[in-house]
């Protein structure tokens, strides 16, 4: 996000957090300090219950650029693993590009996968569900790869370099 936020030094930047519930973290700005600023904060650990519901996500980056000028740019960057349930998110990507918007993707993970550590105090302590165990995070380039298409954007797997968000 630092890379990004460096990089594009003139838009208009926006941040929502998302498991079951999206949460604006950061209505869209050109502040790039104060955004700078509320990154180190940003946790996993923020959002109860864990999920996966990337529809809320777009839903709610879609009425943060309602607001904007007609002449704005529209991208939005999904930063995720791909883990989601249905197809709901693709005829939204879909129905999102159809109105002038761009959905990019940067892909988080392995797609060999590894368990979710729980609280951050307790990071070798991996976190399960009640029901159904250990919980994972493998990542779907393949889902992820479909859903920009969809949304007419990109998709790059994260790296420590800056060749995925130069990309973007």
């Amino acid at each position: 996000i630092e890379d990004l936020l460096r990089r594009n030094q003139y838009s208009r930047v926006g941040l929502i957090g998302f498991a079951t519930v999206a949460h604006v973290i950061a209505p869209l700005t050109e502040d790039r300090g104060t955004l700078q600023r509320q990154l180190p904060a940003l946790s996993t650990d923020l959002v109860r219950p864990k999920g996966s519901r990337v529809t809320e996500a777009l839903a709610r980056a879609t009425q943060m650029l309602a607001g904007q000028p007609e002449d704005s740019s529209r991208h939005l960057l999904l930063i995720t693993d791909g883990d989601f349930e249905g197809q709901a998110h693709l005829e939204l990507a879909a129905e999102l590009h159809e109105q002038g918007m761009f959905l990019h993707v940067i892909g988080v993970g392995t797609p060999e996968g590894t368990t979710v550590p729980m609280a951050s105090g307790r990071r070798d302590t991996p976190l399960r569900h009640p029901r159904f165990g250990l919980v994972t995070s493998q990542l779907d380039e393949v889902e992820l790869q479909t859903l920009a298409d969809m949304g007419g954007g990109i998709y790059r797997r994260a790296n420590s370099g800056v060749a995925d968000t130069d990309a973007v």
